[in-house]
Formats: structure tokens, sequence, C-alpha cells
């Protein structure tokens, strides 16, 4: 079966169930009428919930289509900000804690609006802590932060949740950012989105990884 017959066949067995529901009121006598609004809410309930995981579904497999390509930039102006922070991140590691404002980070993202930057500023800085020889566990927690973005003339959004973190690495030209997939930043549009898994970043461009290679980014410098 197809998946958009599968969905529809499911829409078709929501309301034959509410049907029997209903009608098995008259059947038996012994059910409240209240009793019987229950179980038909509740049946309604987990077939909506069915429903809707086989639409994401569809739509994440329609998202590992040809279609969908790695998206790949020029932006020069950004190297001194990136090089600035591997230095930055790497002072870190070195002294096994500090913190970065959250905007170094998701100033990755391109096409960043001004009027989302005070609000990044208020939700407060990246806090590190070493978890390890070569690795830096993060967190950062506040308010939850959506703005658009533009990539190829097609708009998204962006959601910051309440809380981000991850581990990070040190390498020997850049750091890499892992994220945990229940606590990362999203980019989708209208129901659908896809998790930030990884961000690479080096002196020659910076590699934003989401989850099953949909939608990456790549950012070159020259």
């Amino acid at each position: 079966m197809s998946d958009i017959n599968h969905i529809l066949s499911i829409q078709g067995q929501t309301a034959k169930i509410d049907k029997e529901k209903k009608d098995s009121l008259s059947v038996n006598g012994e059910d409240n009428l209240q009793n019987i609004q229950d179980k038909v809410e509740i049946t309604n309930k987990k077939n909506d919930a069915k429903l809707l995981e086989d639409i994401r579904k569809f739509h994440n497999r329609t998202l590992h289509t040809k279609s969908v390509k790695t998206t790949e930039l020029v932006k020069p102006e950004l190297k001194p900000s990136v090089e600035e922070l591997i230095e930055k991140i790497r002072k870190i590691s070195e002294t096994g804690s500090g913190e970065l404002p959250l905007l170094d980070i998701v100033n990755l993202f391109p096409g960043l609006p001004p009027d989302i930057i005070d609000k990044l500023n208020e939700r407060g800085p990246l806090k590190f802590k070493s978890t390890g020889p070569s690795a830096i566990g993060f967190e950062n927690s506040g308010k939850k932060i959506d703005f658009k973005i533009m990539l190829e003339e097609k708009e998204y959004t962006v959601k910051i949740p309440s809380t981000i973190k991850g581990k990070t690495s040190v390498l020997p030209d850049g750091f890499k950012m892992d994220f945990d997939k229940k606590n990362t930043i999203q980019v989708g549009k209208l129901l659908f989105f896809i998790n930030l898994e990884h961000l690479d970043a080096n002196k020659d461009k910076v590699f934003v990884d989401f989850e099953g290679d949909m939608a990456d980014i790549i950012i070159k410098f020259a």
C-alpha cells in the first residue's frame, strides 16, 4: 500500500470505529452516554496520533529524494569570526571550562535576521565544562526562540528549544559540536522539522550537518 493510501485508510478506520462506538450505545443499554463518549475520544486520539506519525514519516522520506541537496554558500566575511571562535573554544578546552555568547554559534546559520540578536544575547551564554581529555560538554537554557532564514530563495524556520546541549571536540584545525538529539536546534517548516546533529568548523569552512544527511549546509570562505 502506498504511503498516501495508508494515510487515507487510517482516516477511514477512524470514522468506522467512531460509528461502531456510537452504535453500541443503542445495543448495550448498560453503558452510559459519558462512557461511550470517553471511549470514542480515546480512540480518536490514538488514531489521530497514528495519522500524524505516518504523515511525518512520509514527509521525511520525501526529503531523501535528490531534490533535497546540500546547500553550498561562499561567505568570506565569516572567516574572521570563525577563526576567533576556534581560538576561543581551544582556550576553553585548555582551561576546562568557560562561556561563549550563544550568538557566536547561531551566527553560523546563514541569513540570521538582525532583530533576533538581542533575544539571543538576553538568553545568556553557552556554558562549557570539560568531560574528558579532548571533549567539552556544553549547555544553554532559556526562553524558546524561533526565527526565519532564507536558503536558496526558500523560507525556513529555525527553532531553538528551551535547552540545547551536547559536547564539543577540539580538532587540529578547528572543532566539532555534537548536539544531543533531544536538546538541539531544529530547522524546517509547518509541522516538519529536522534536528541539527553536528556543527564542524575549521579555517576553511563550516559544515552544518542535519539528521539523515538532509538539507546540510556547507559555508566556504573562498
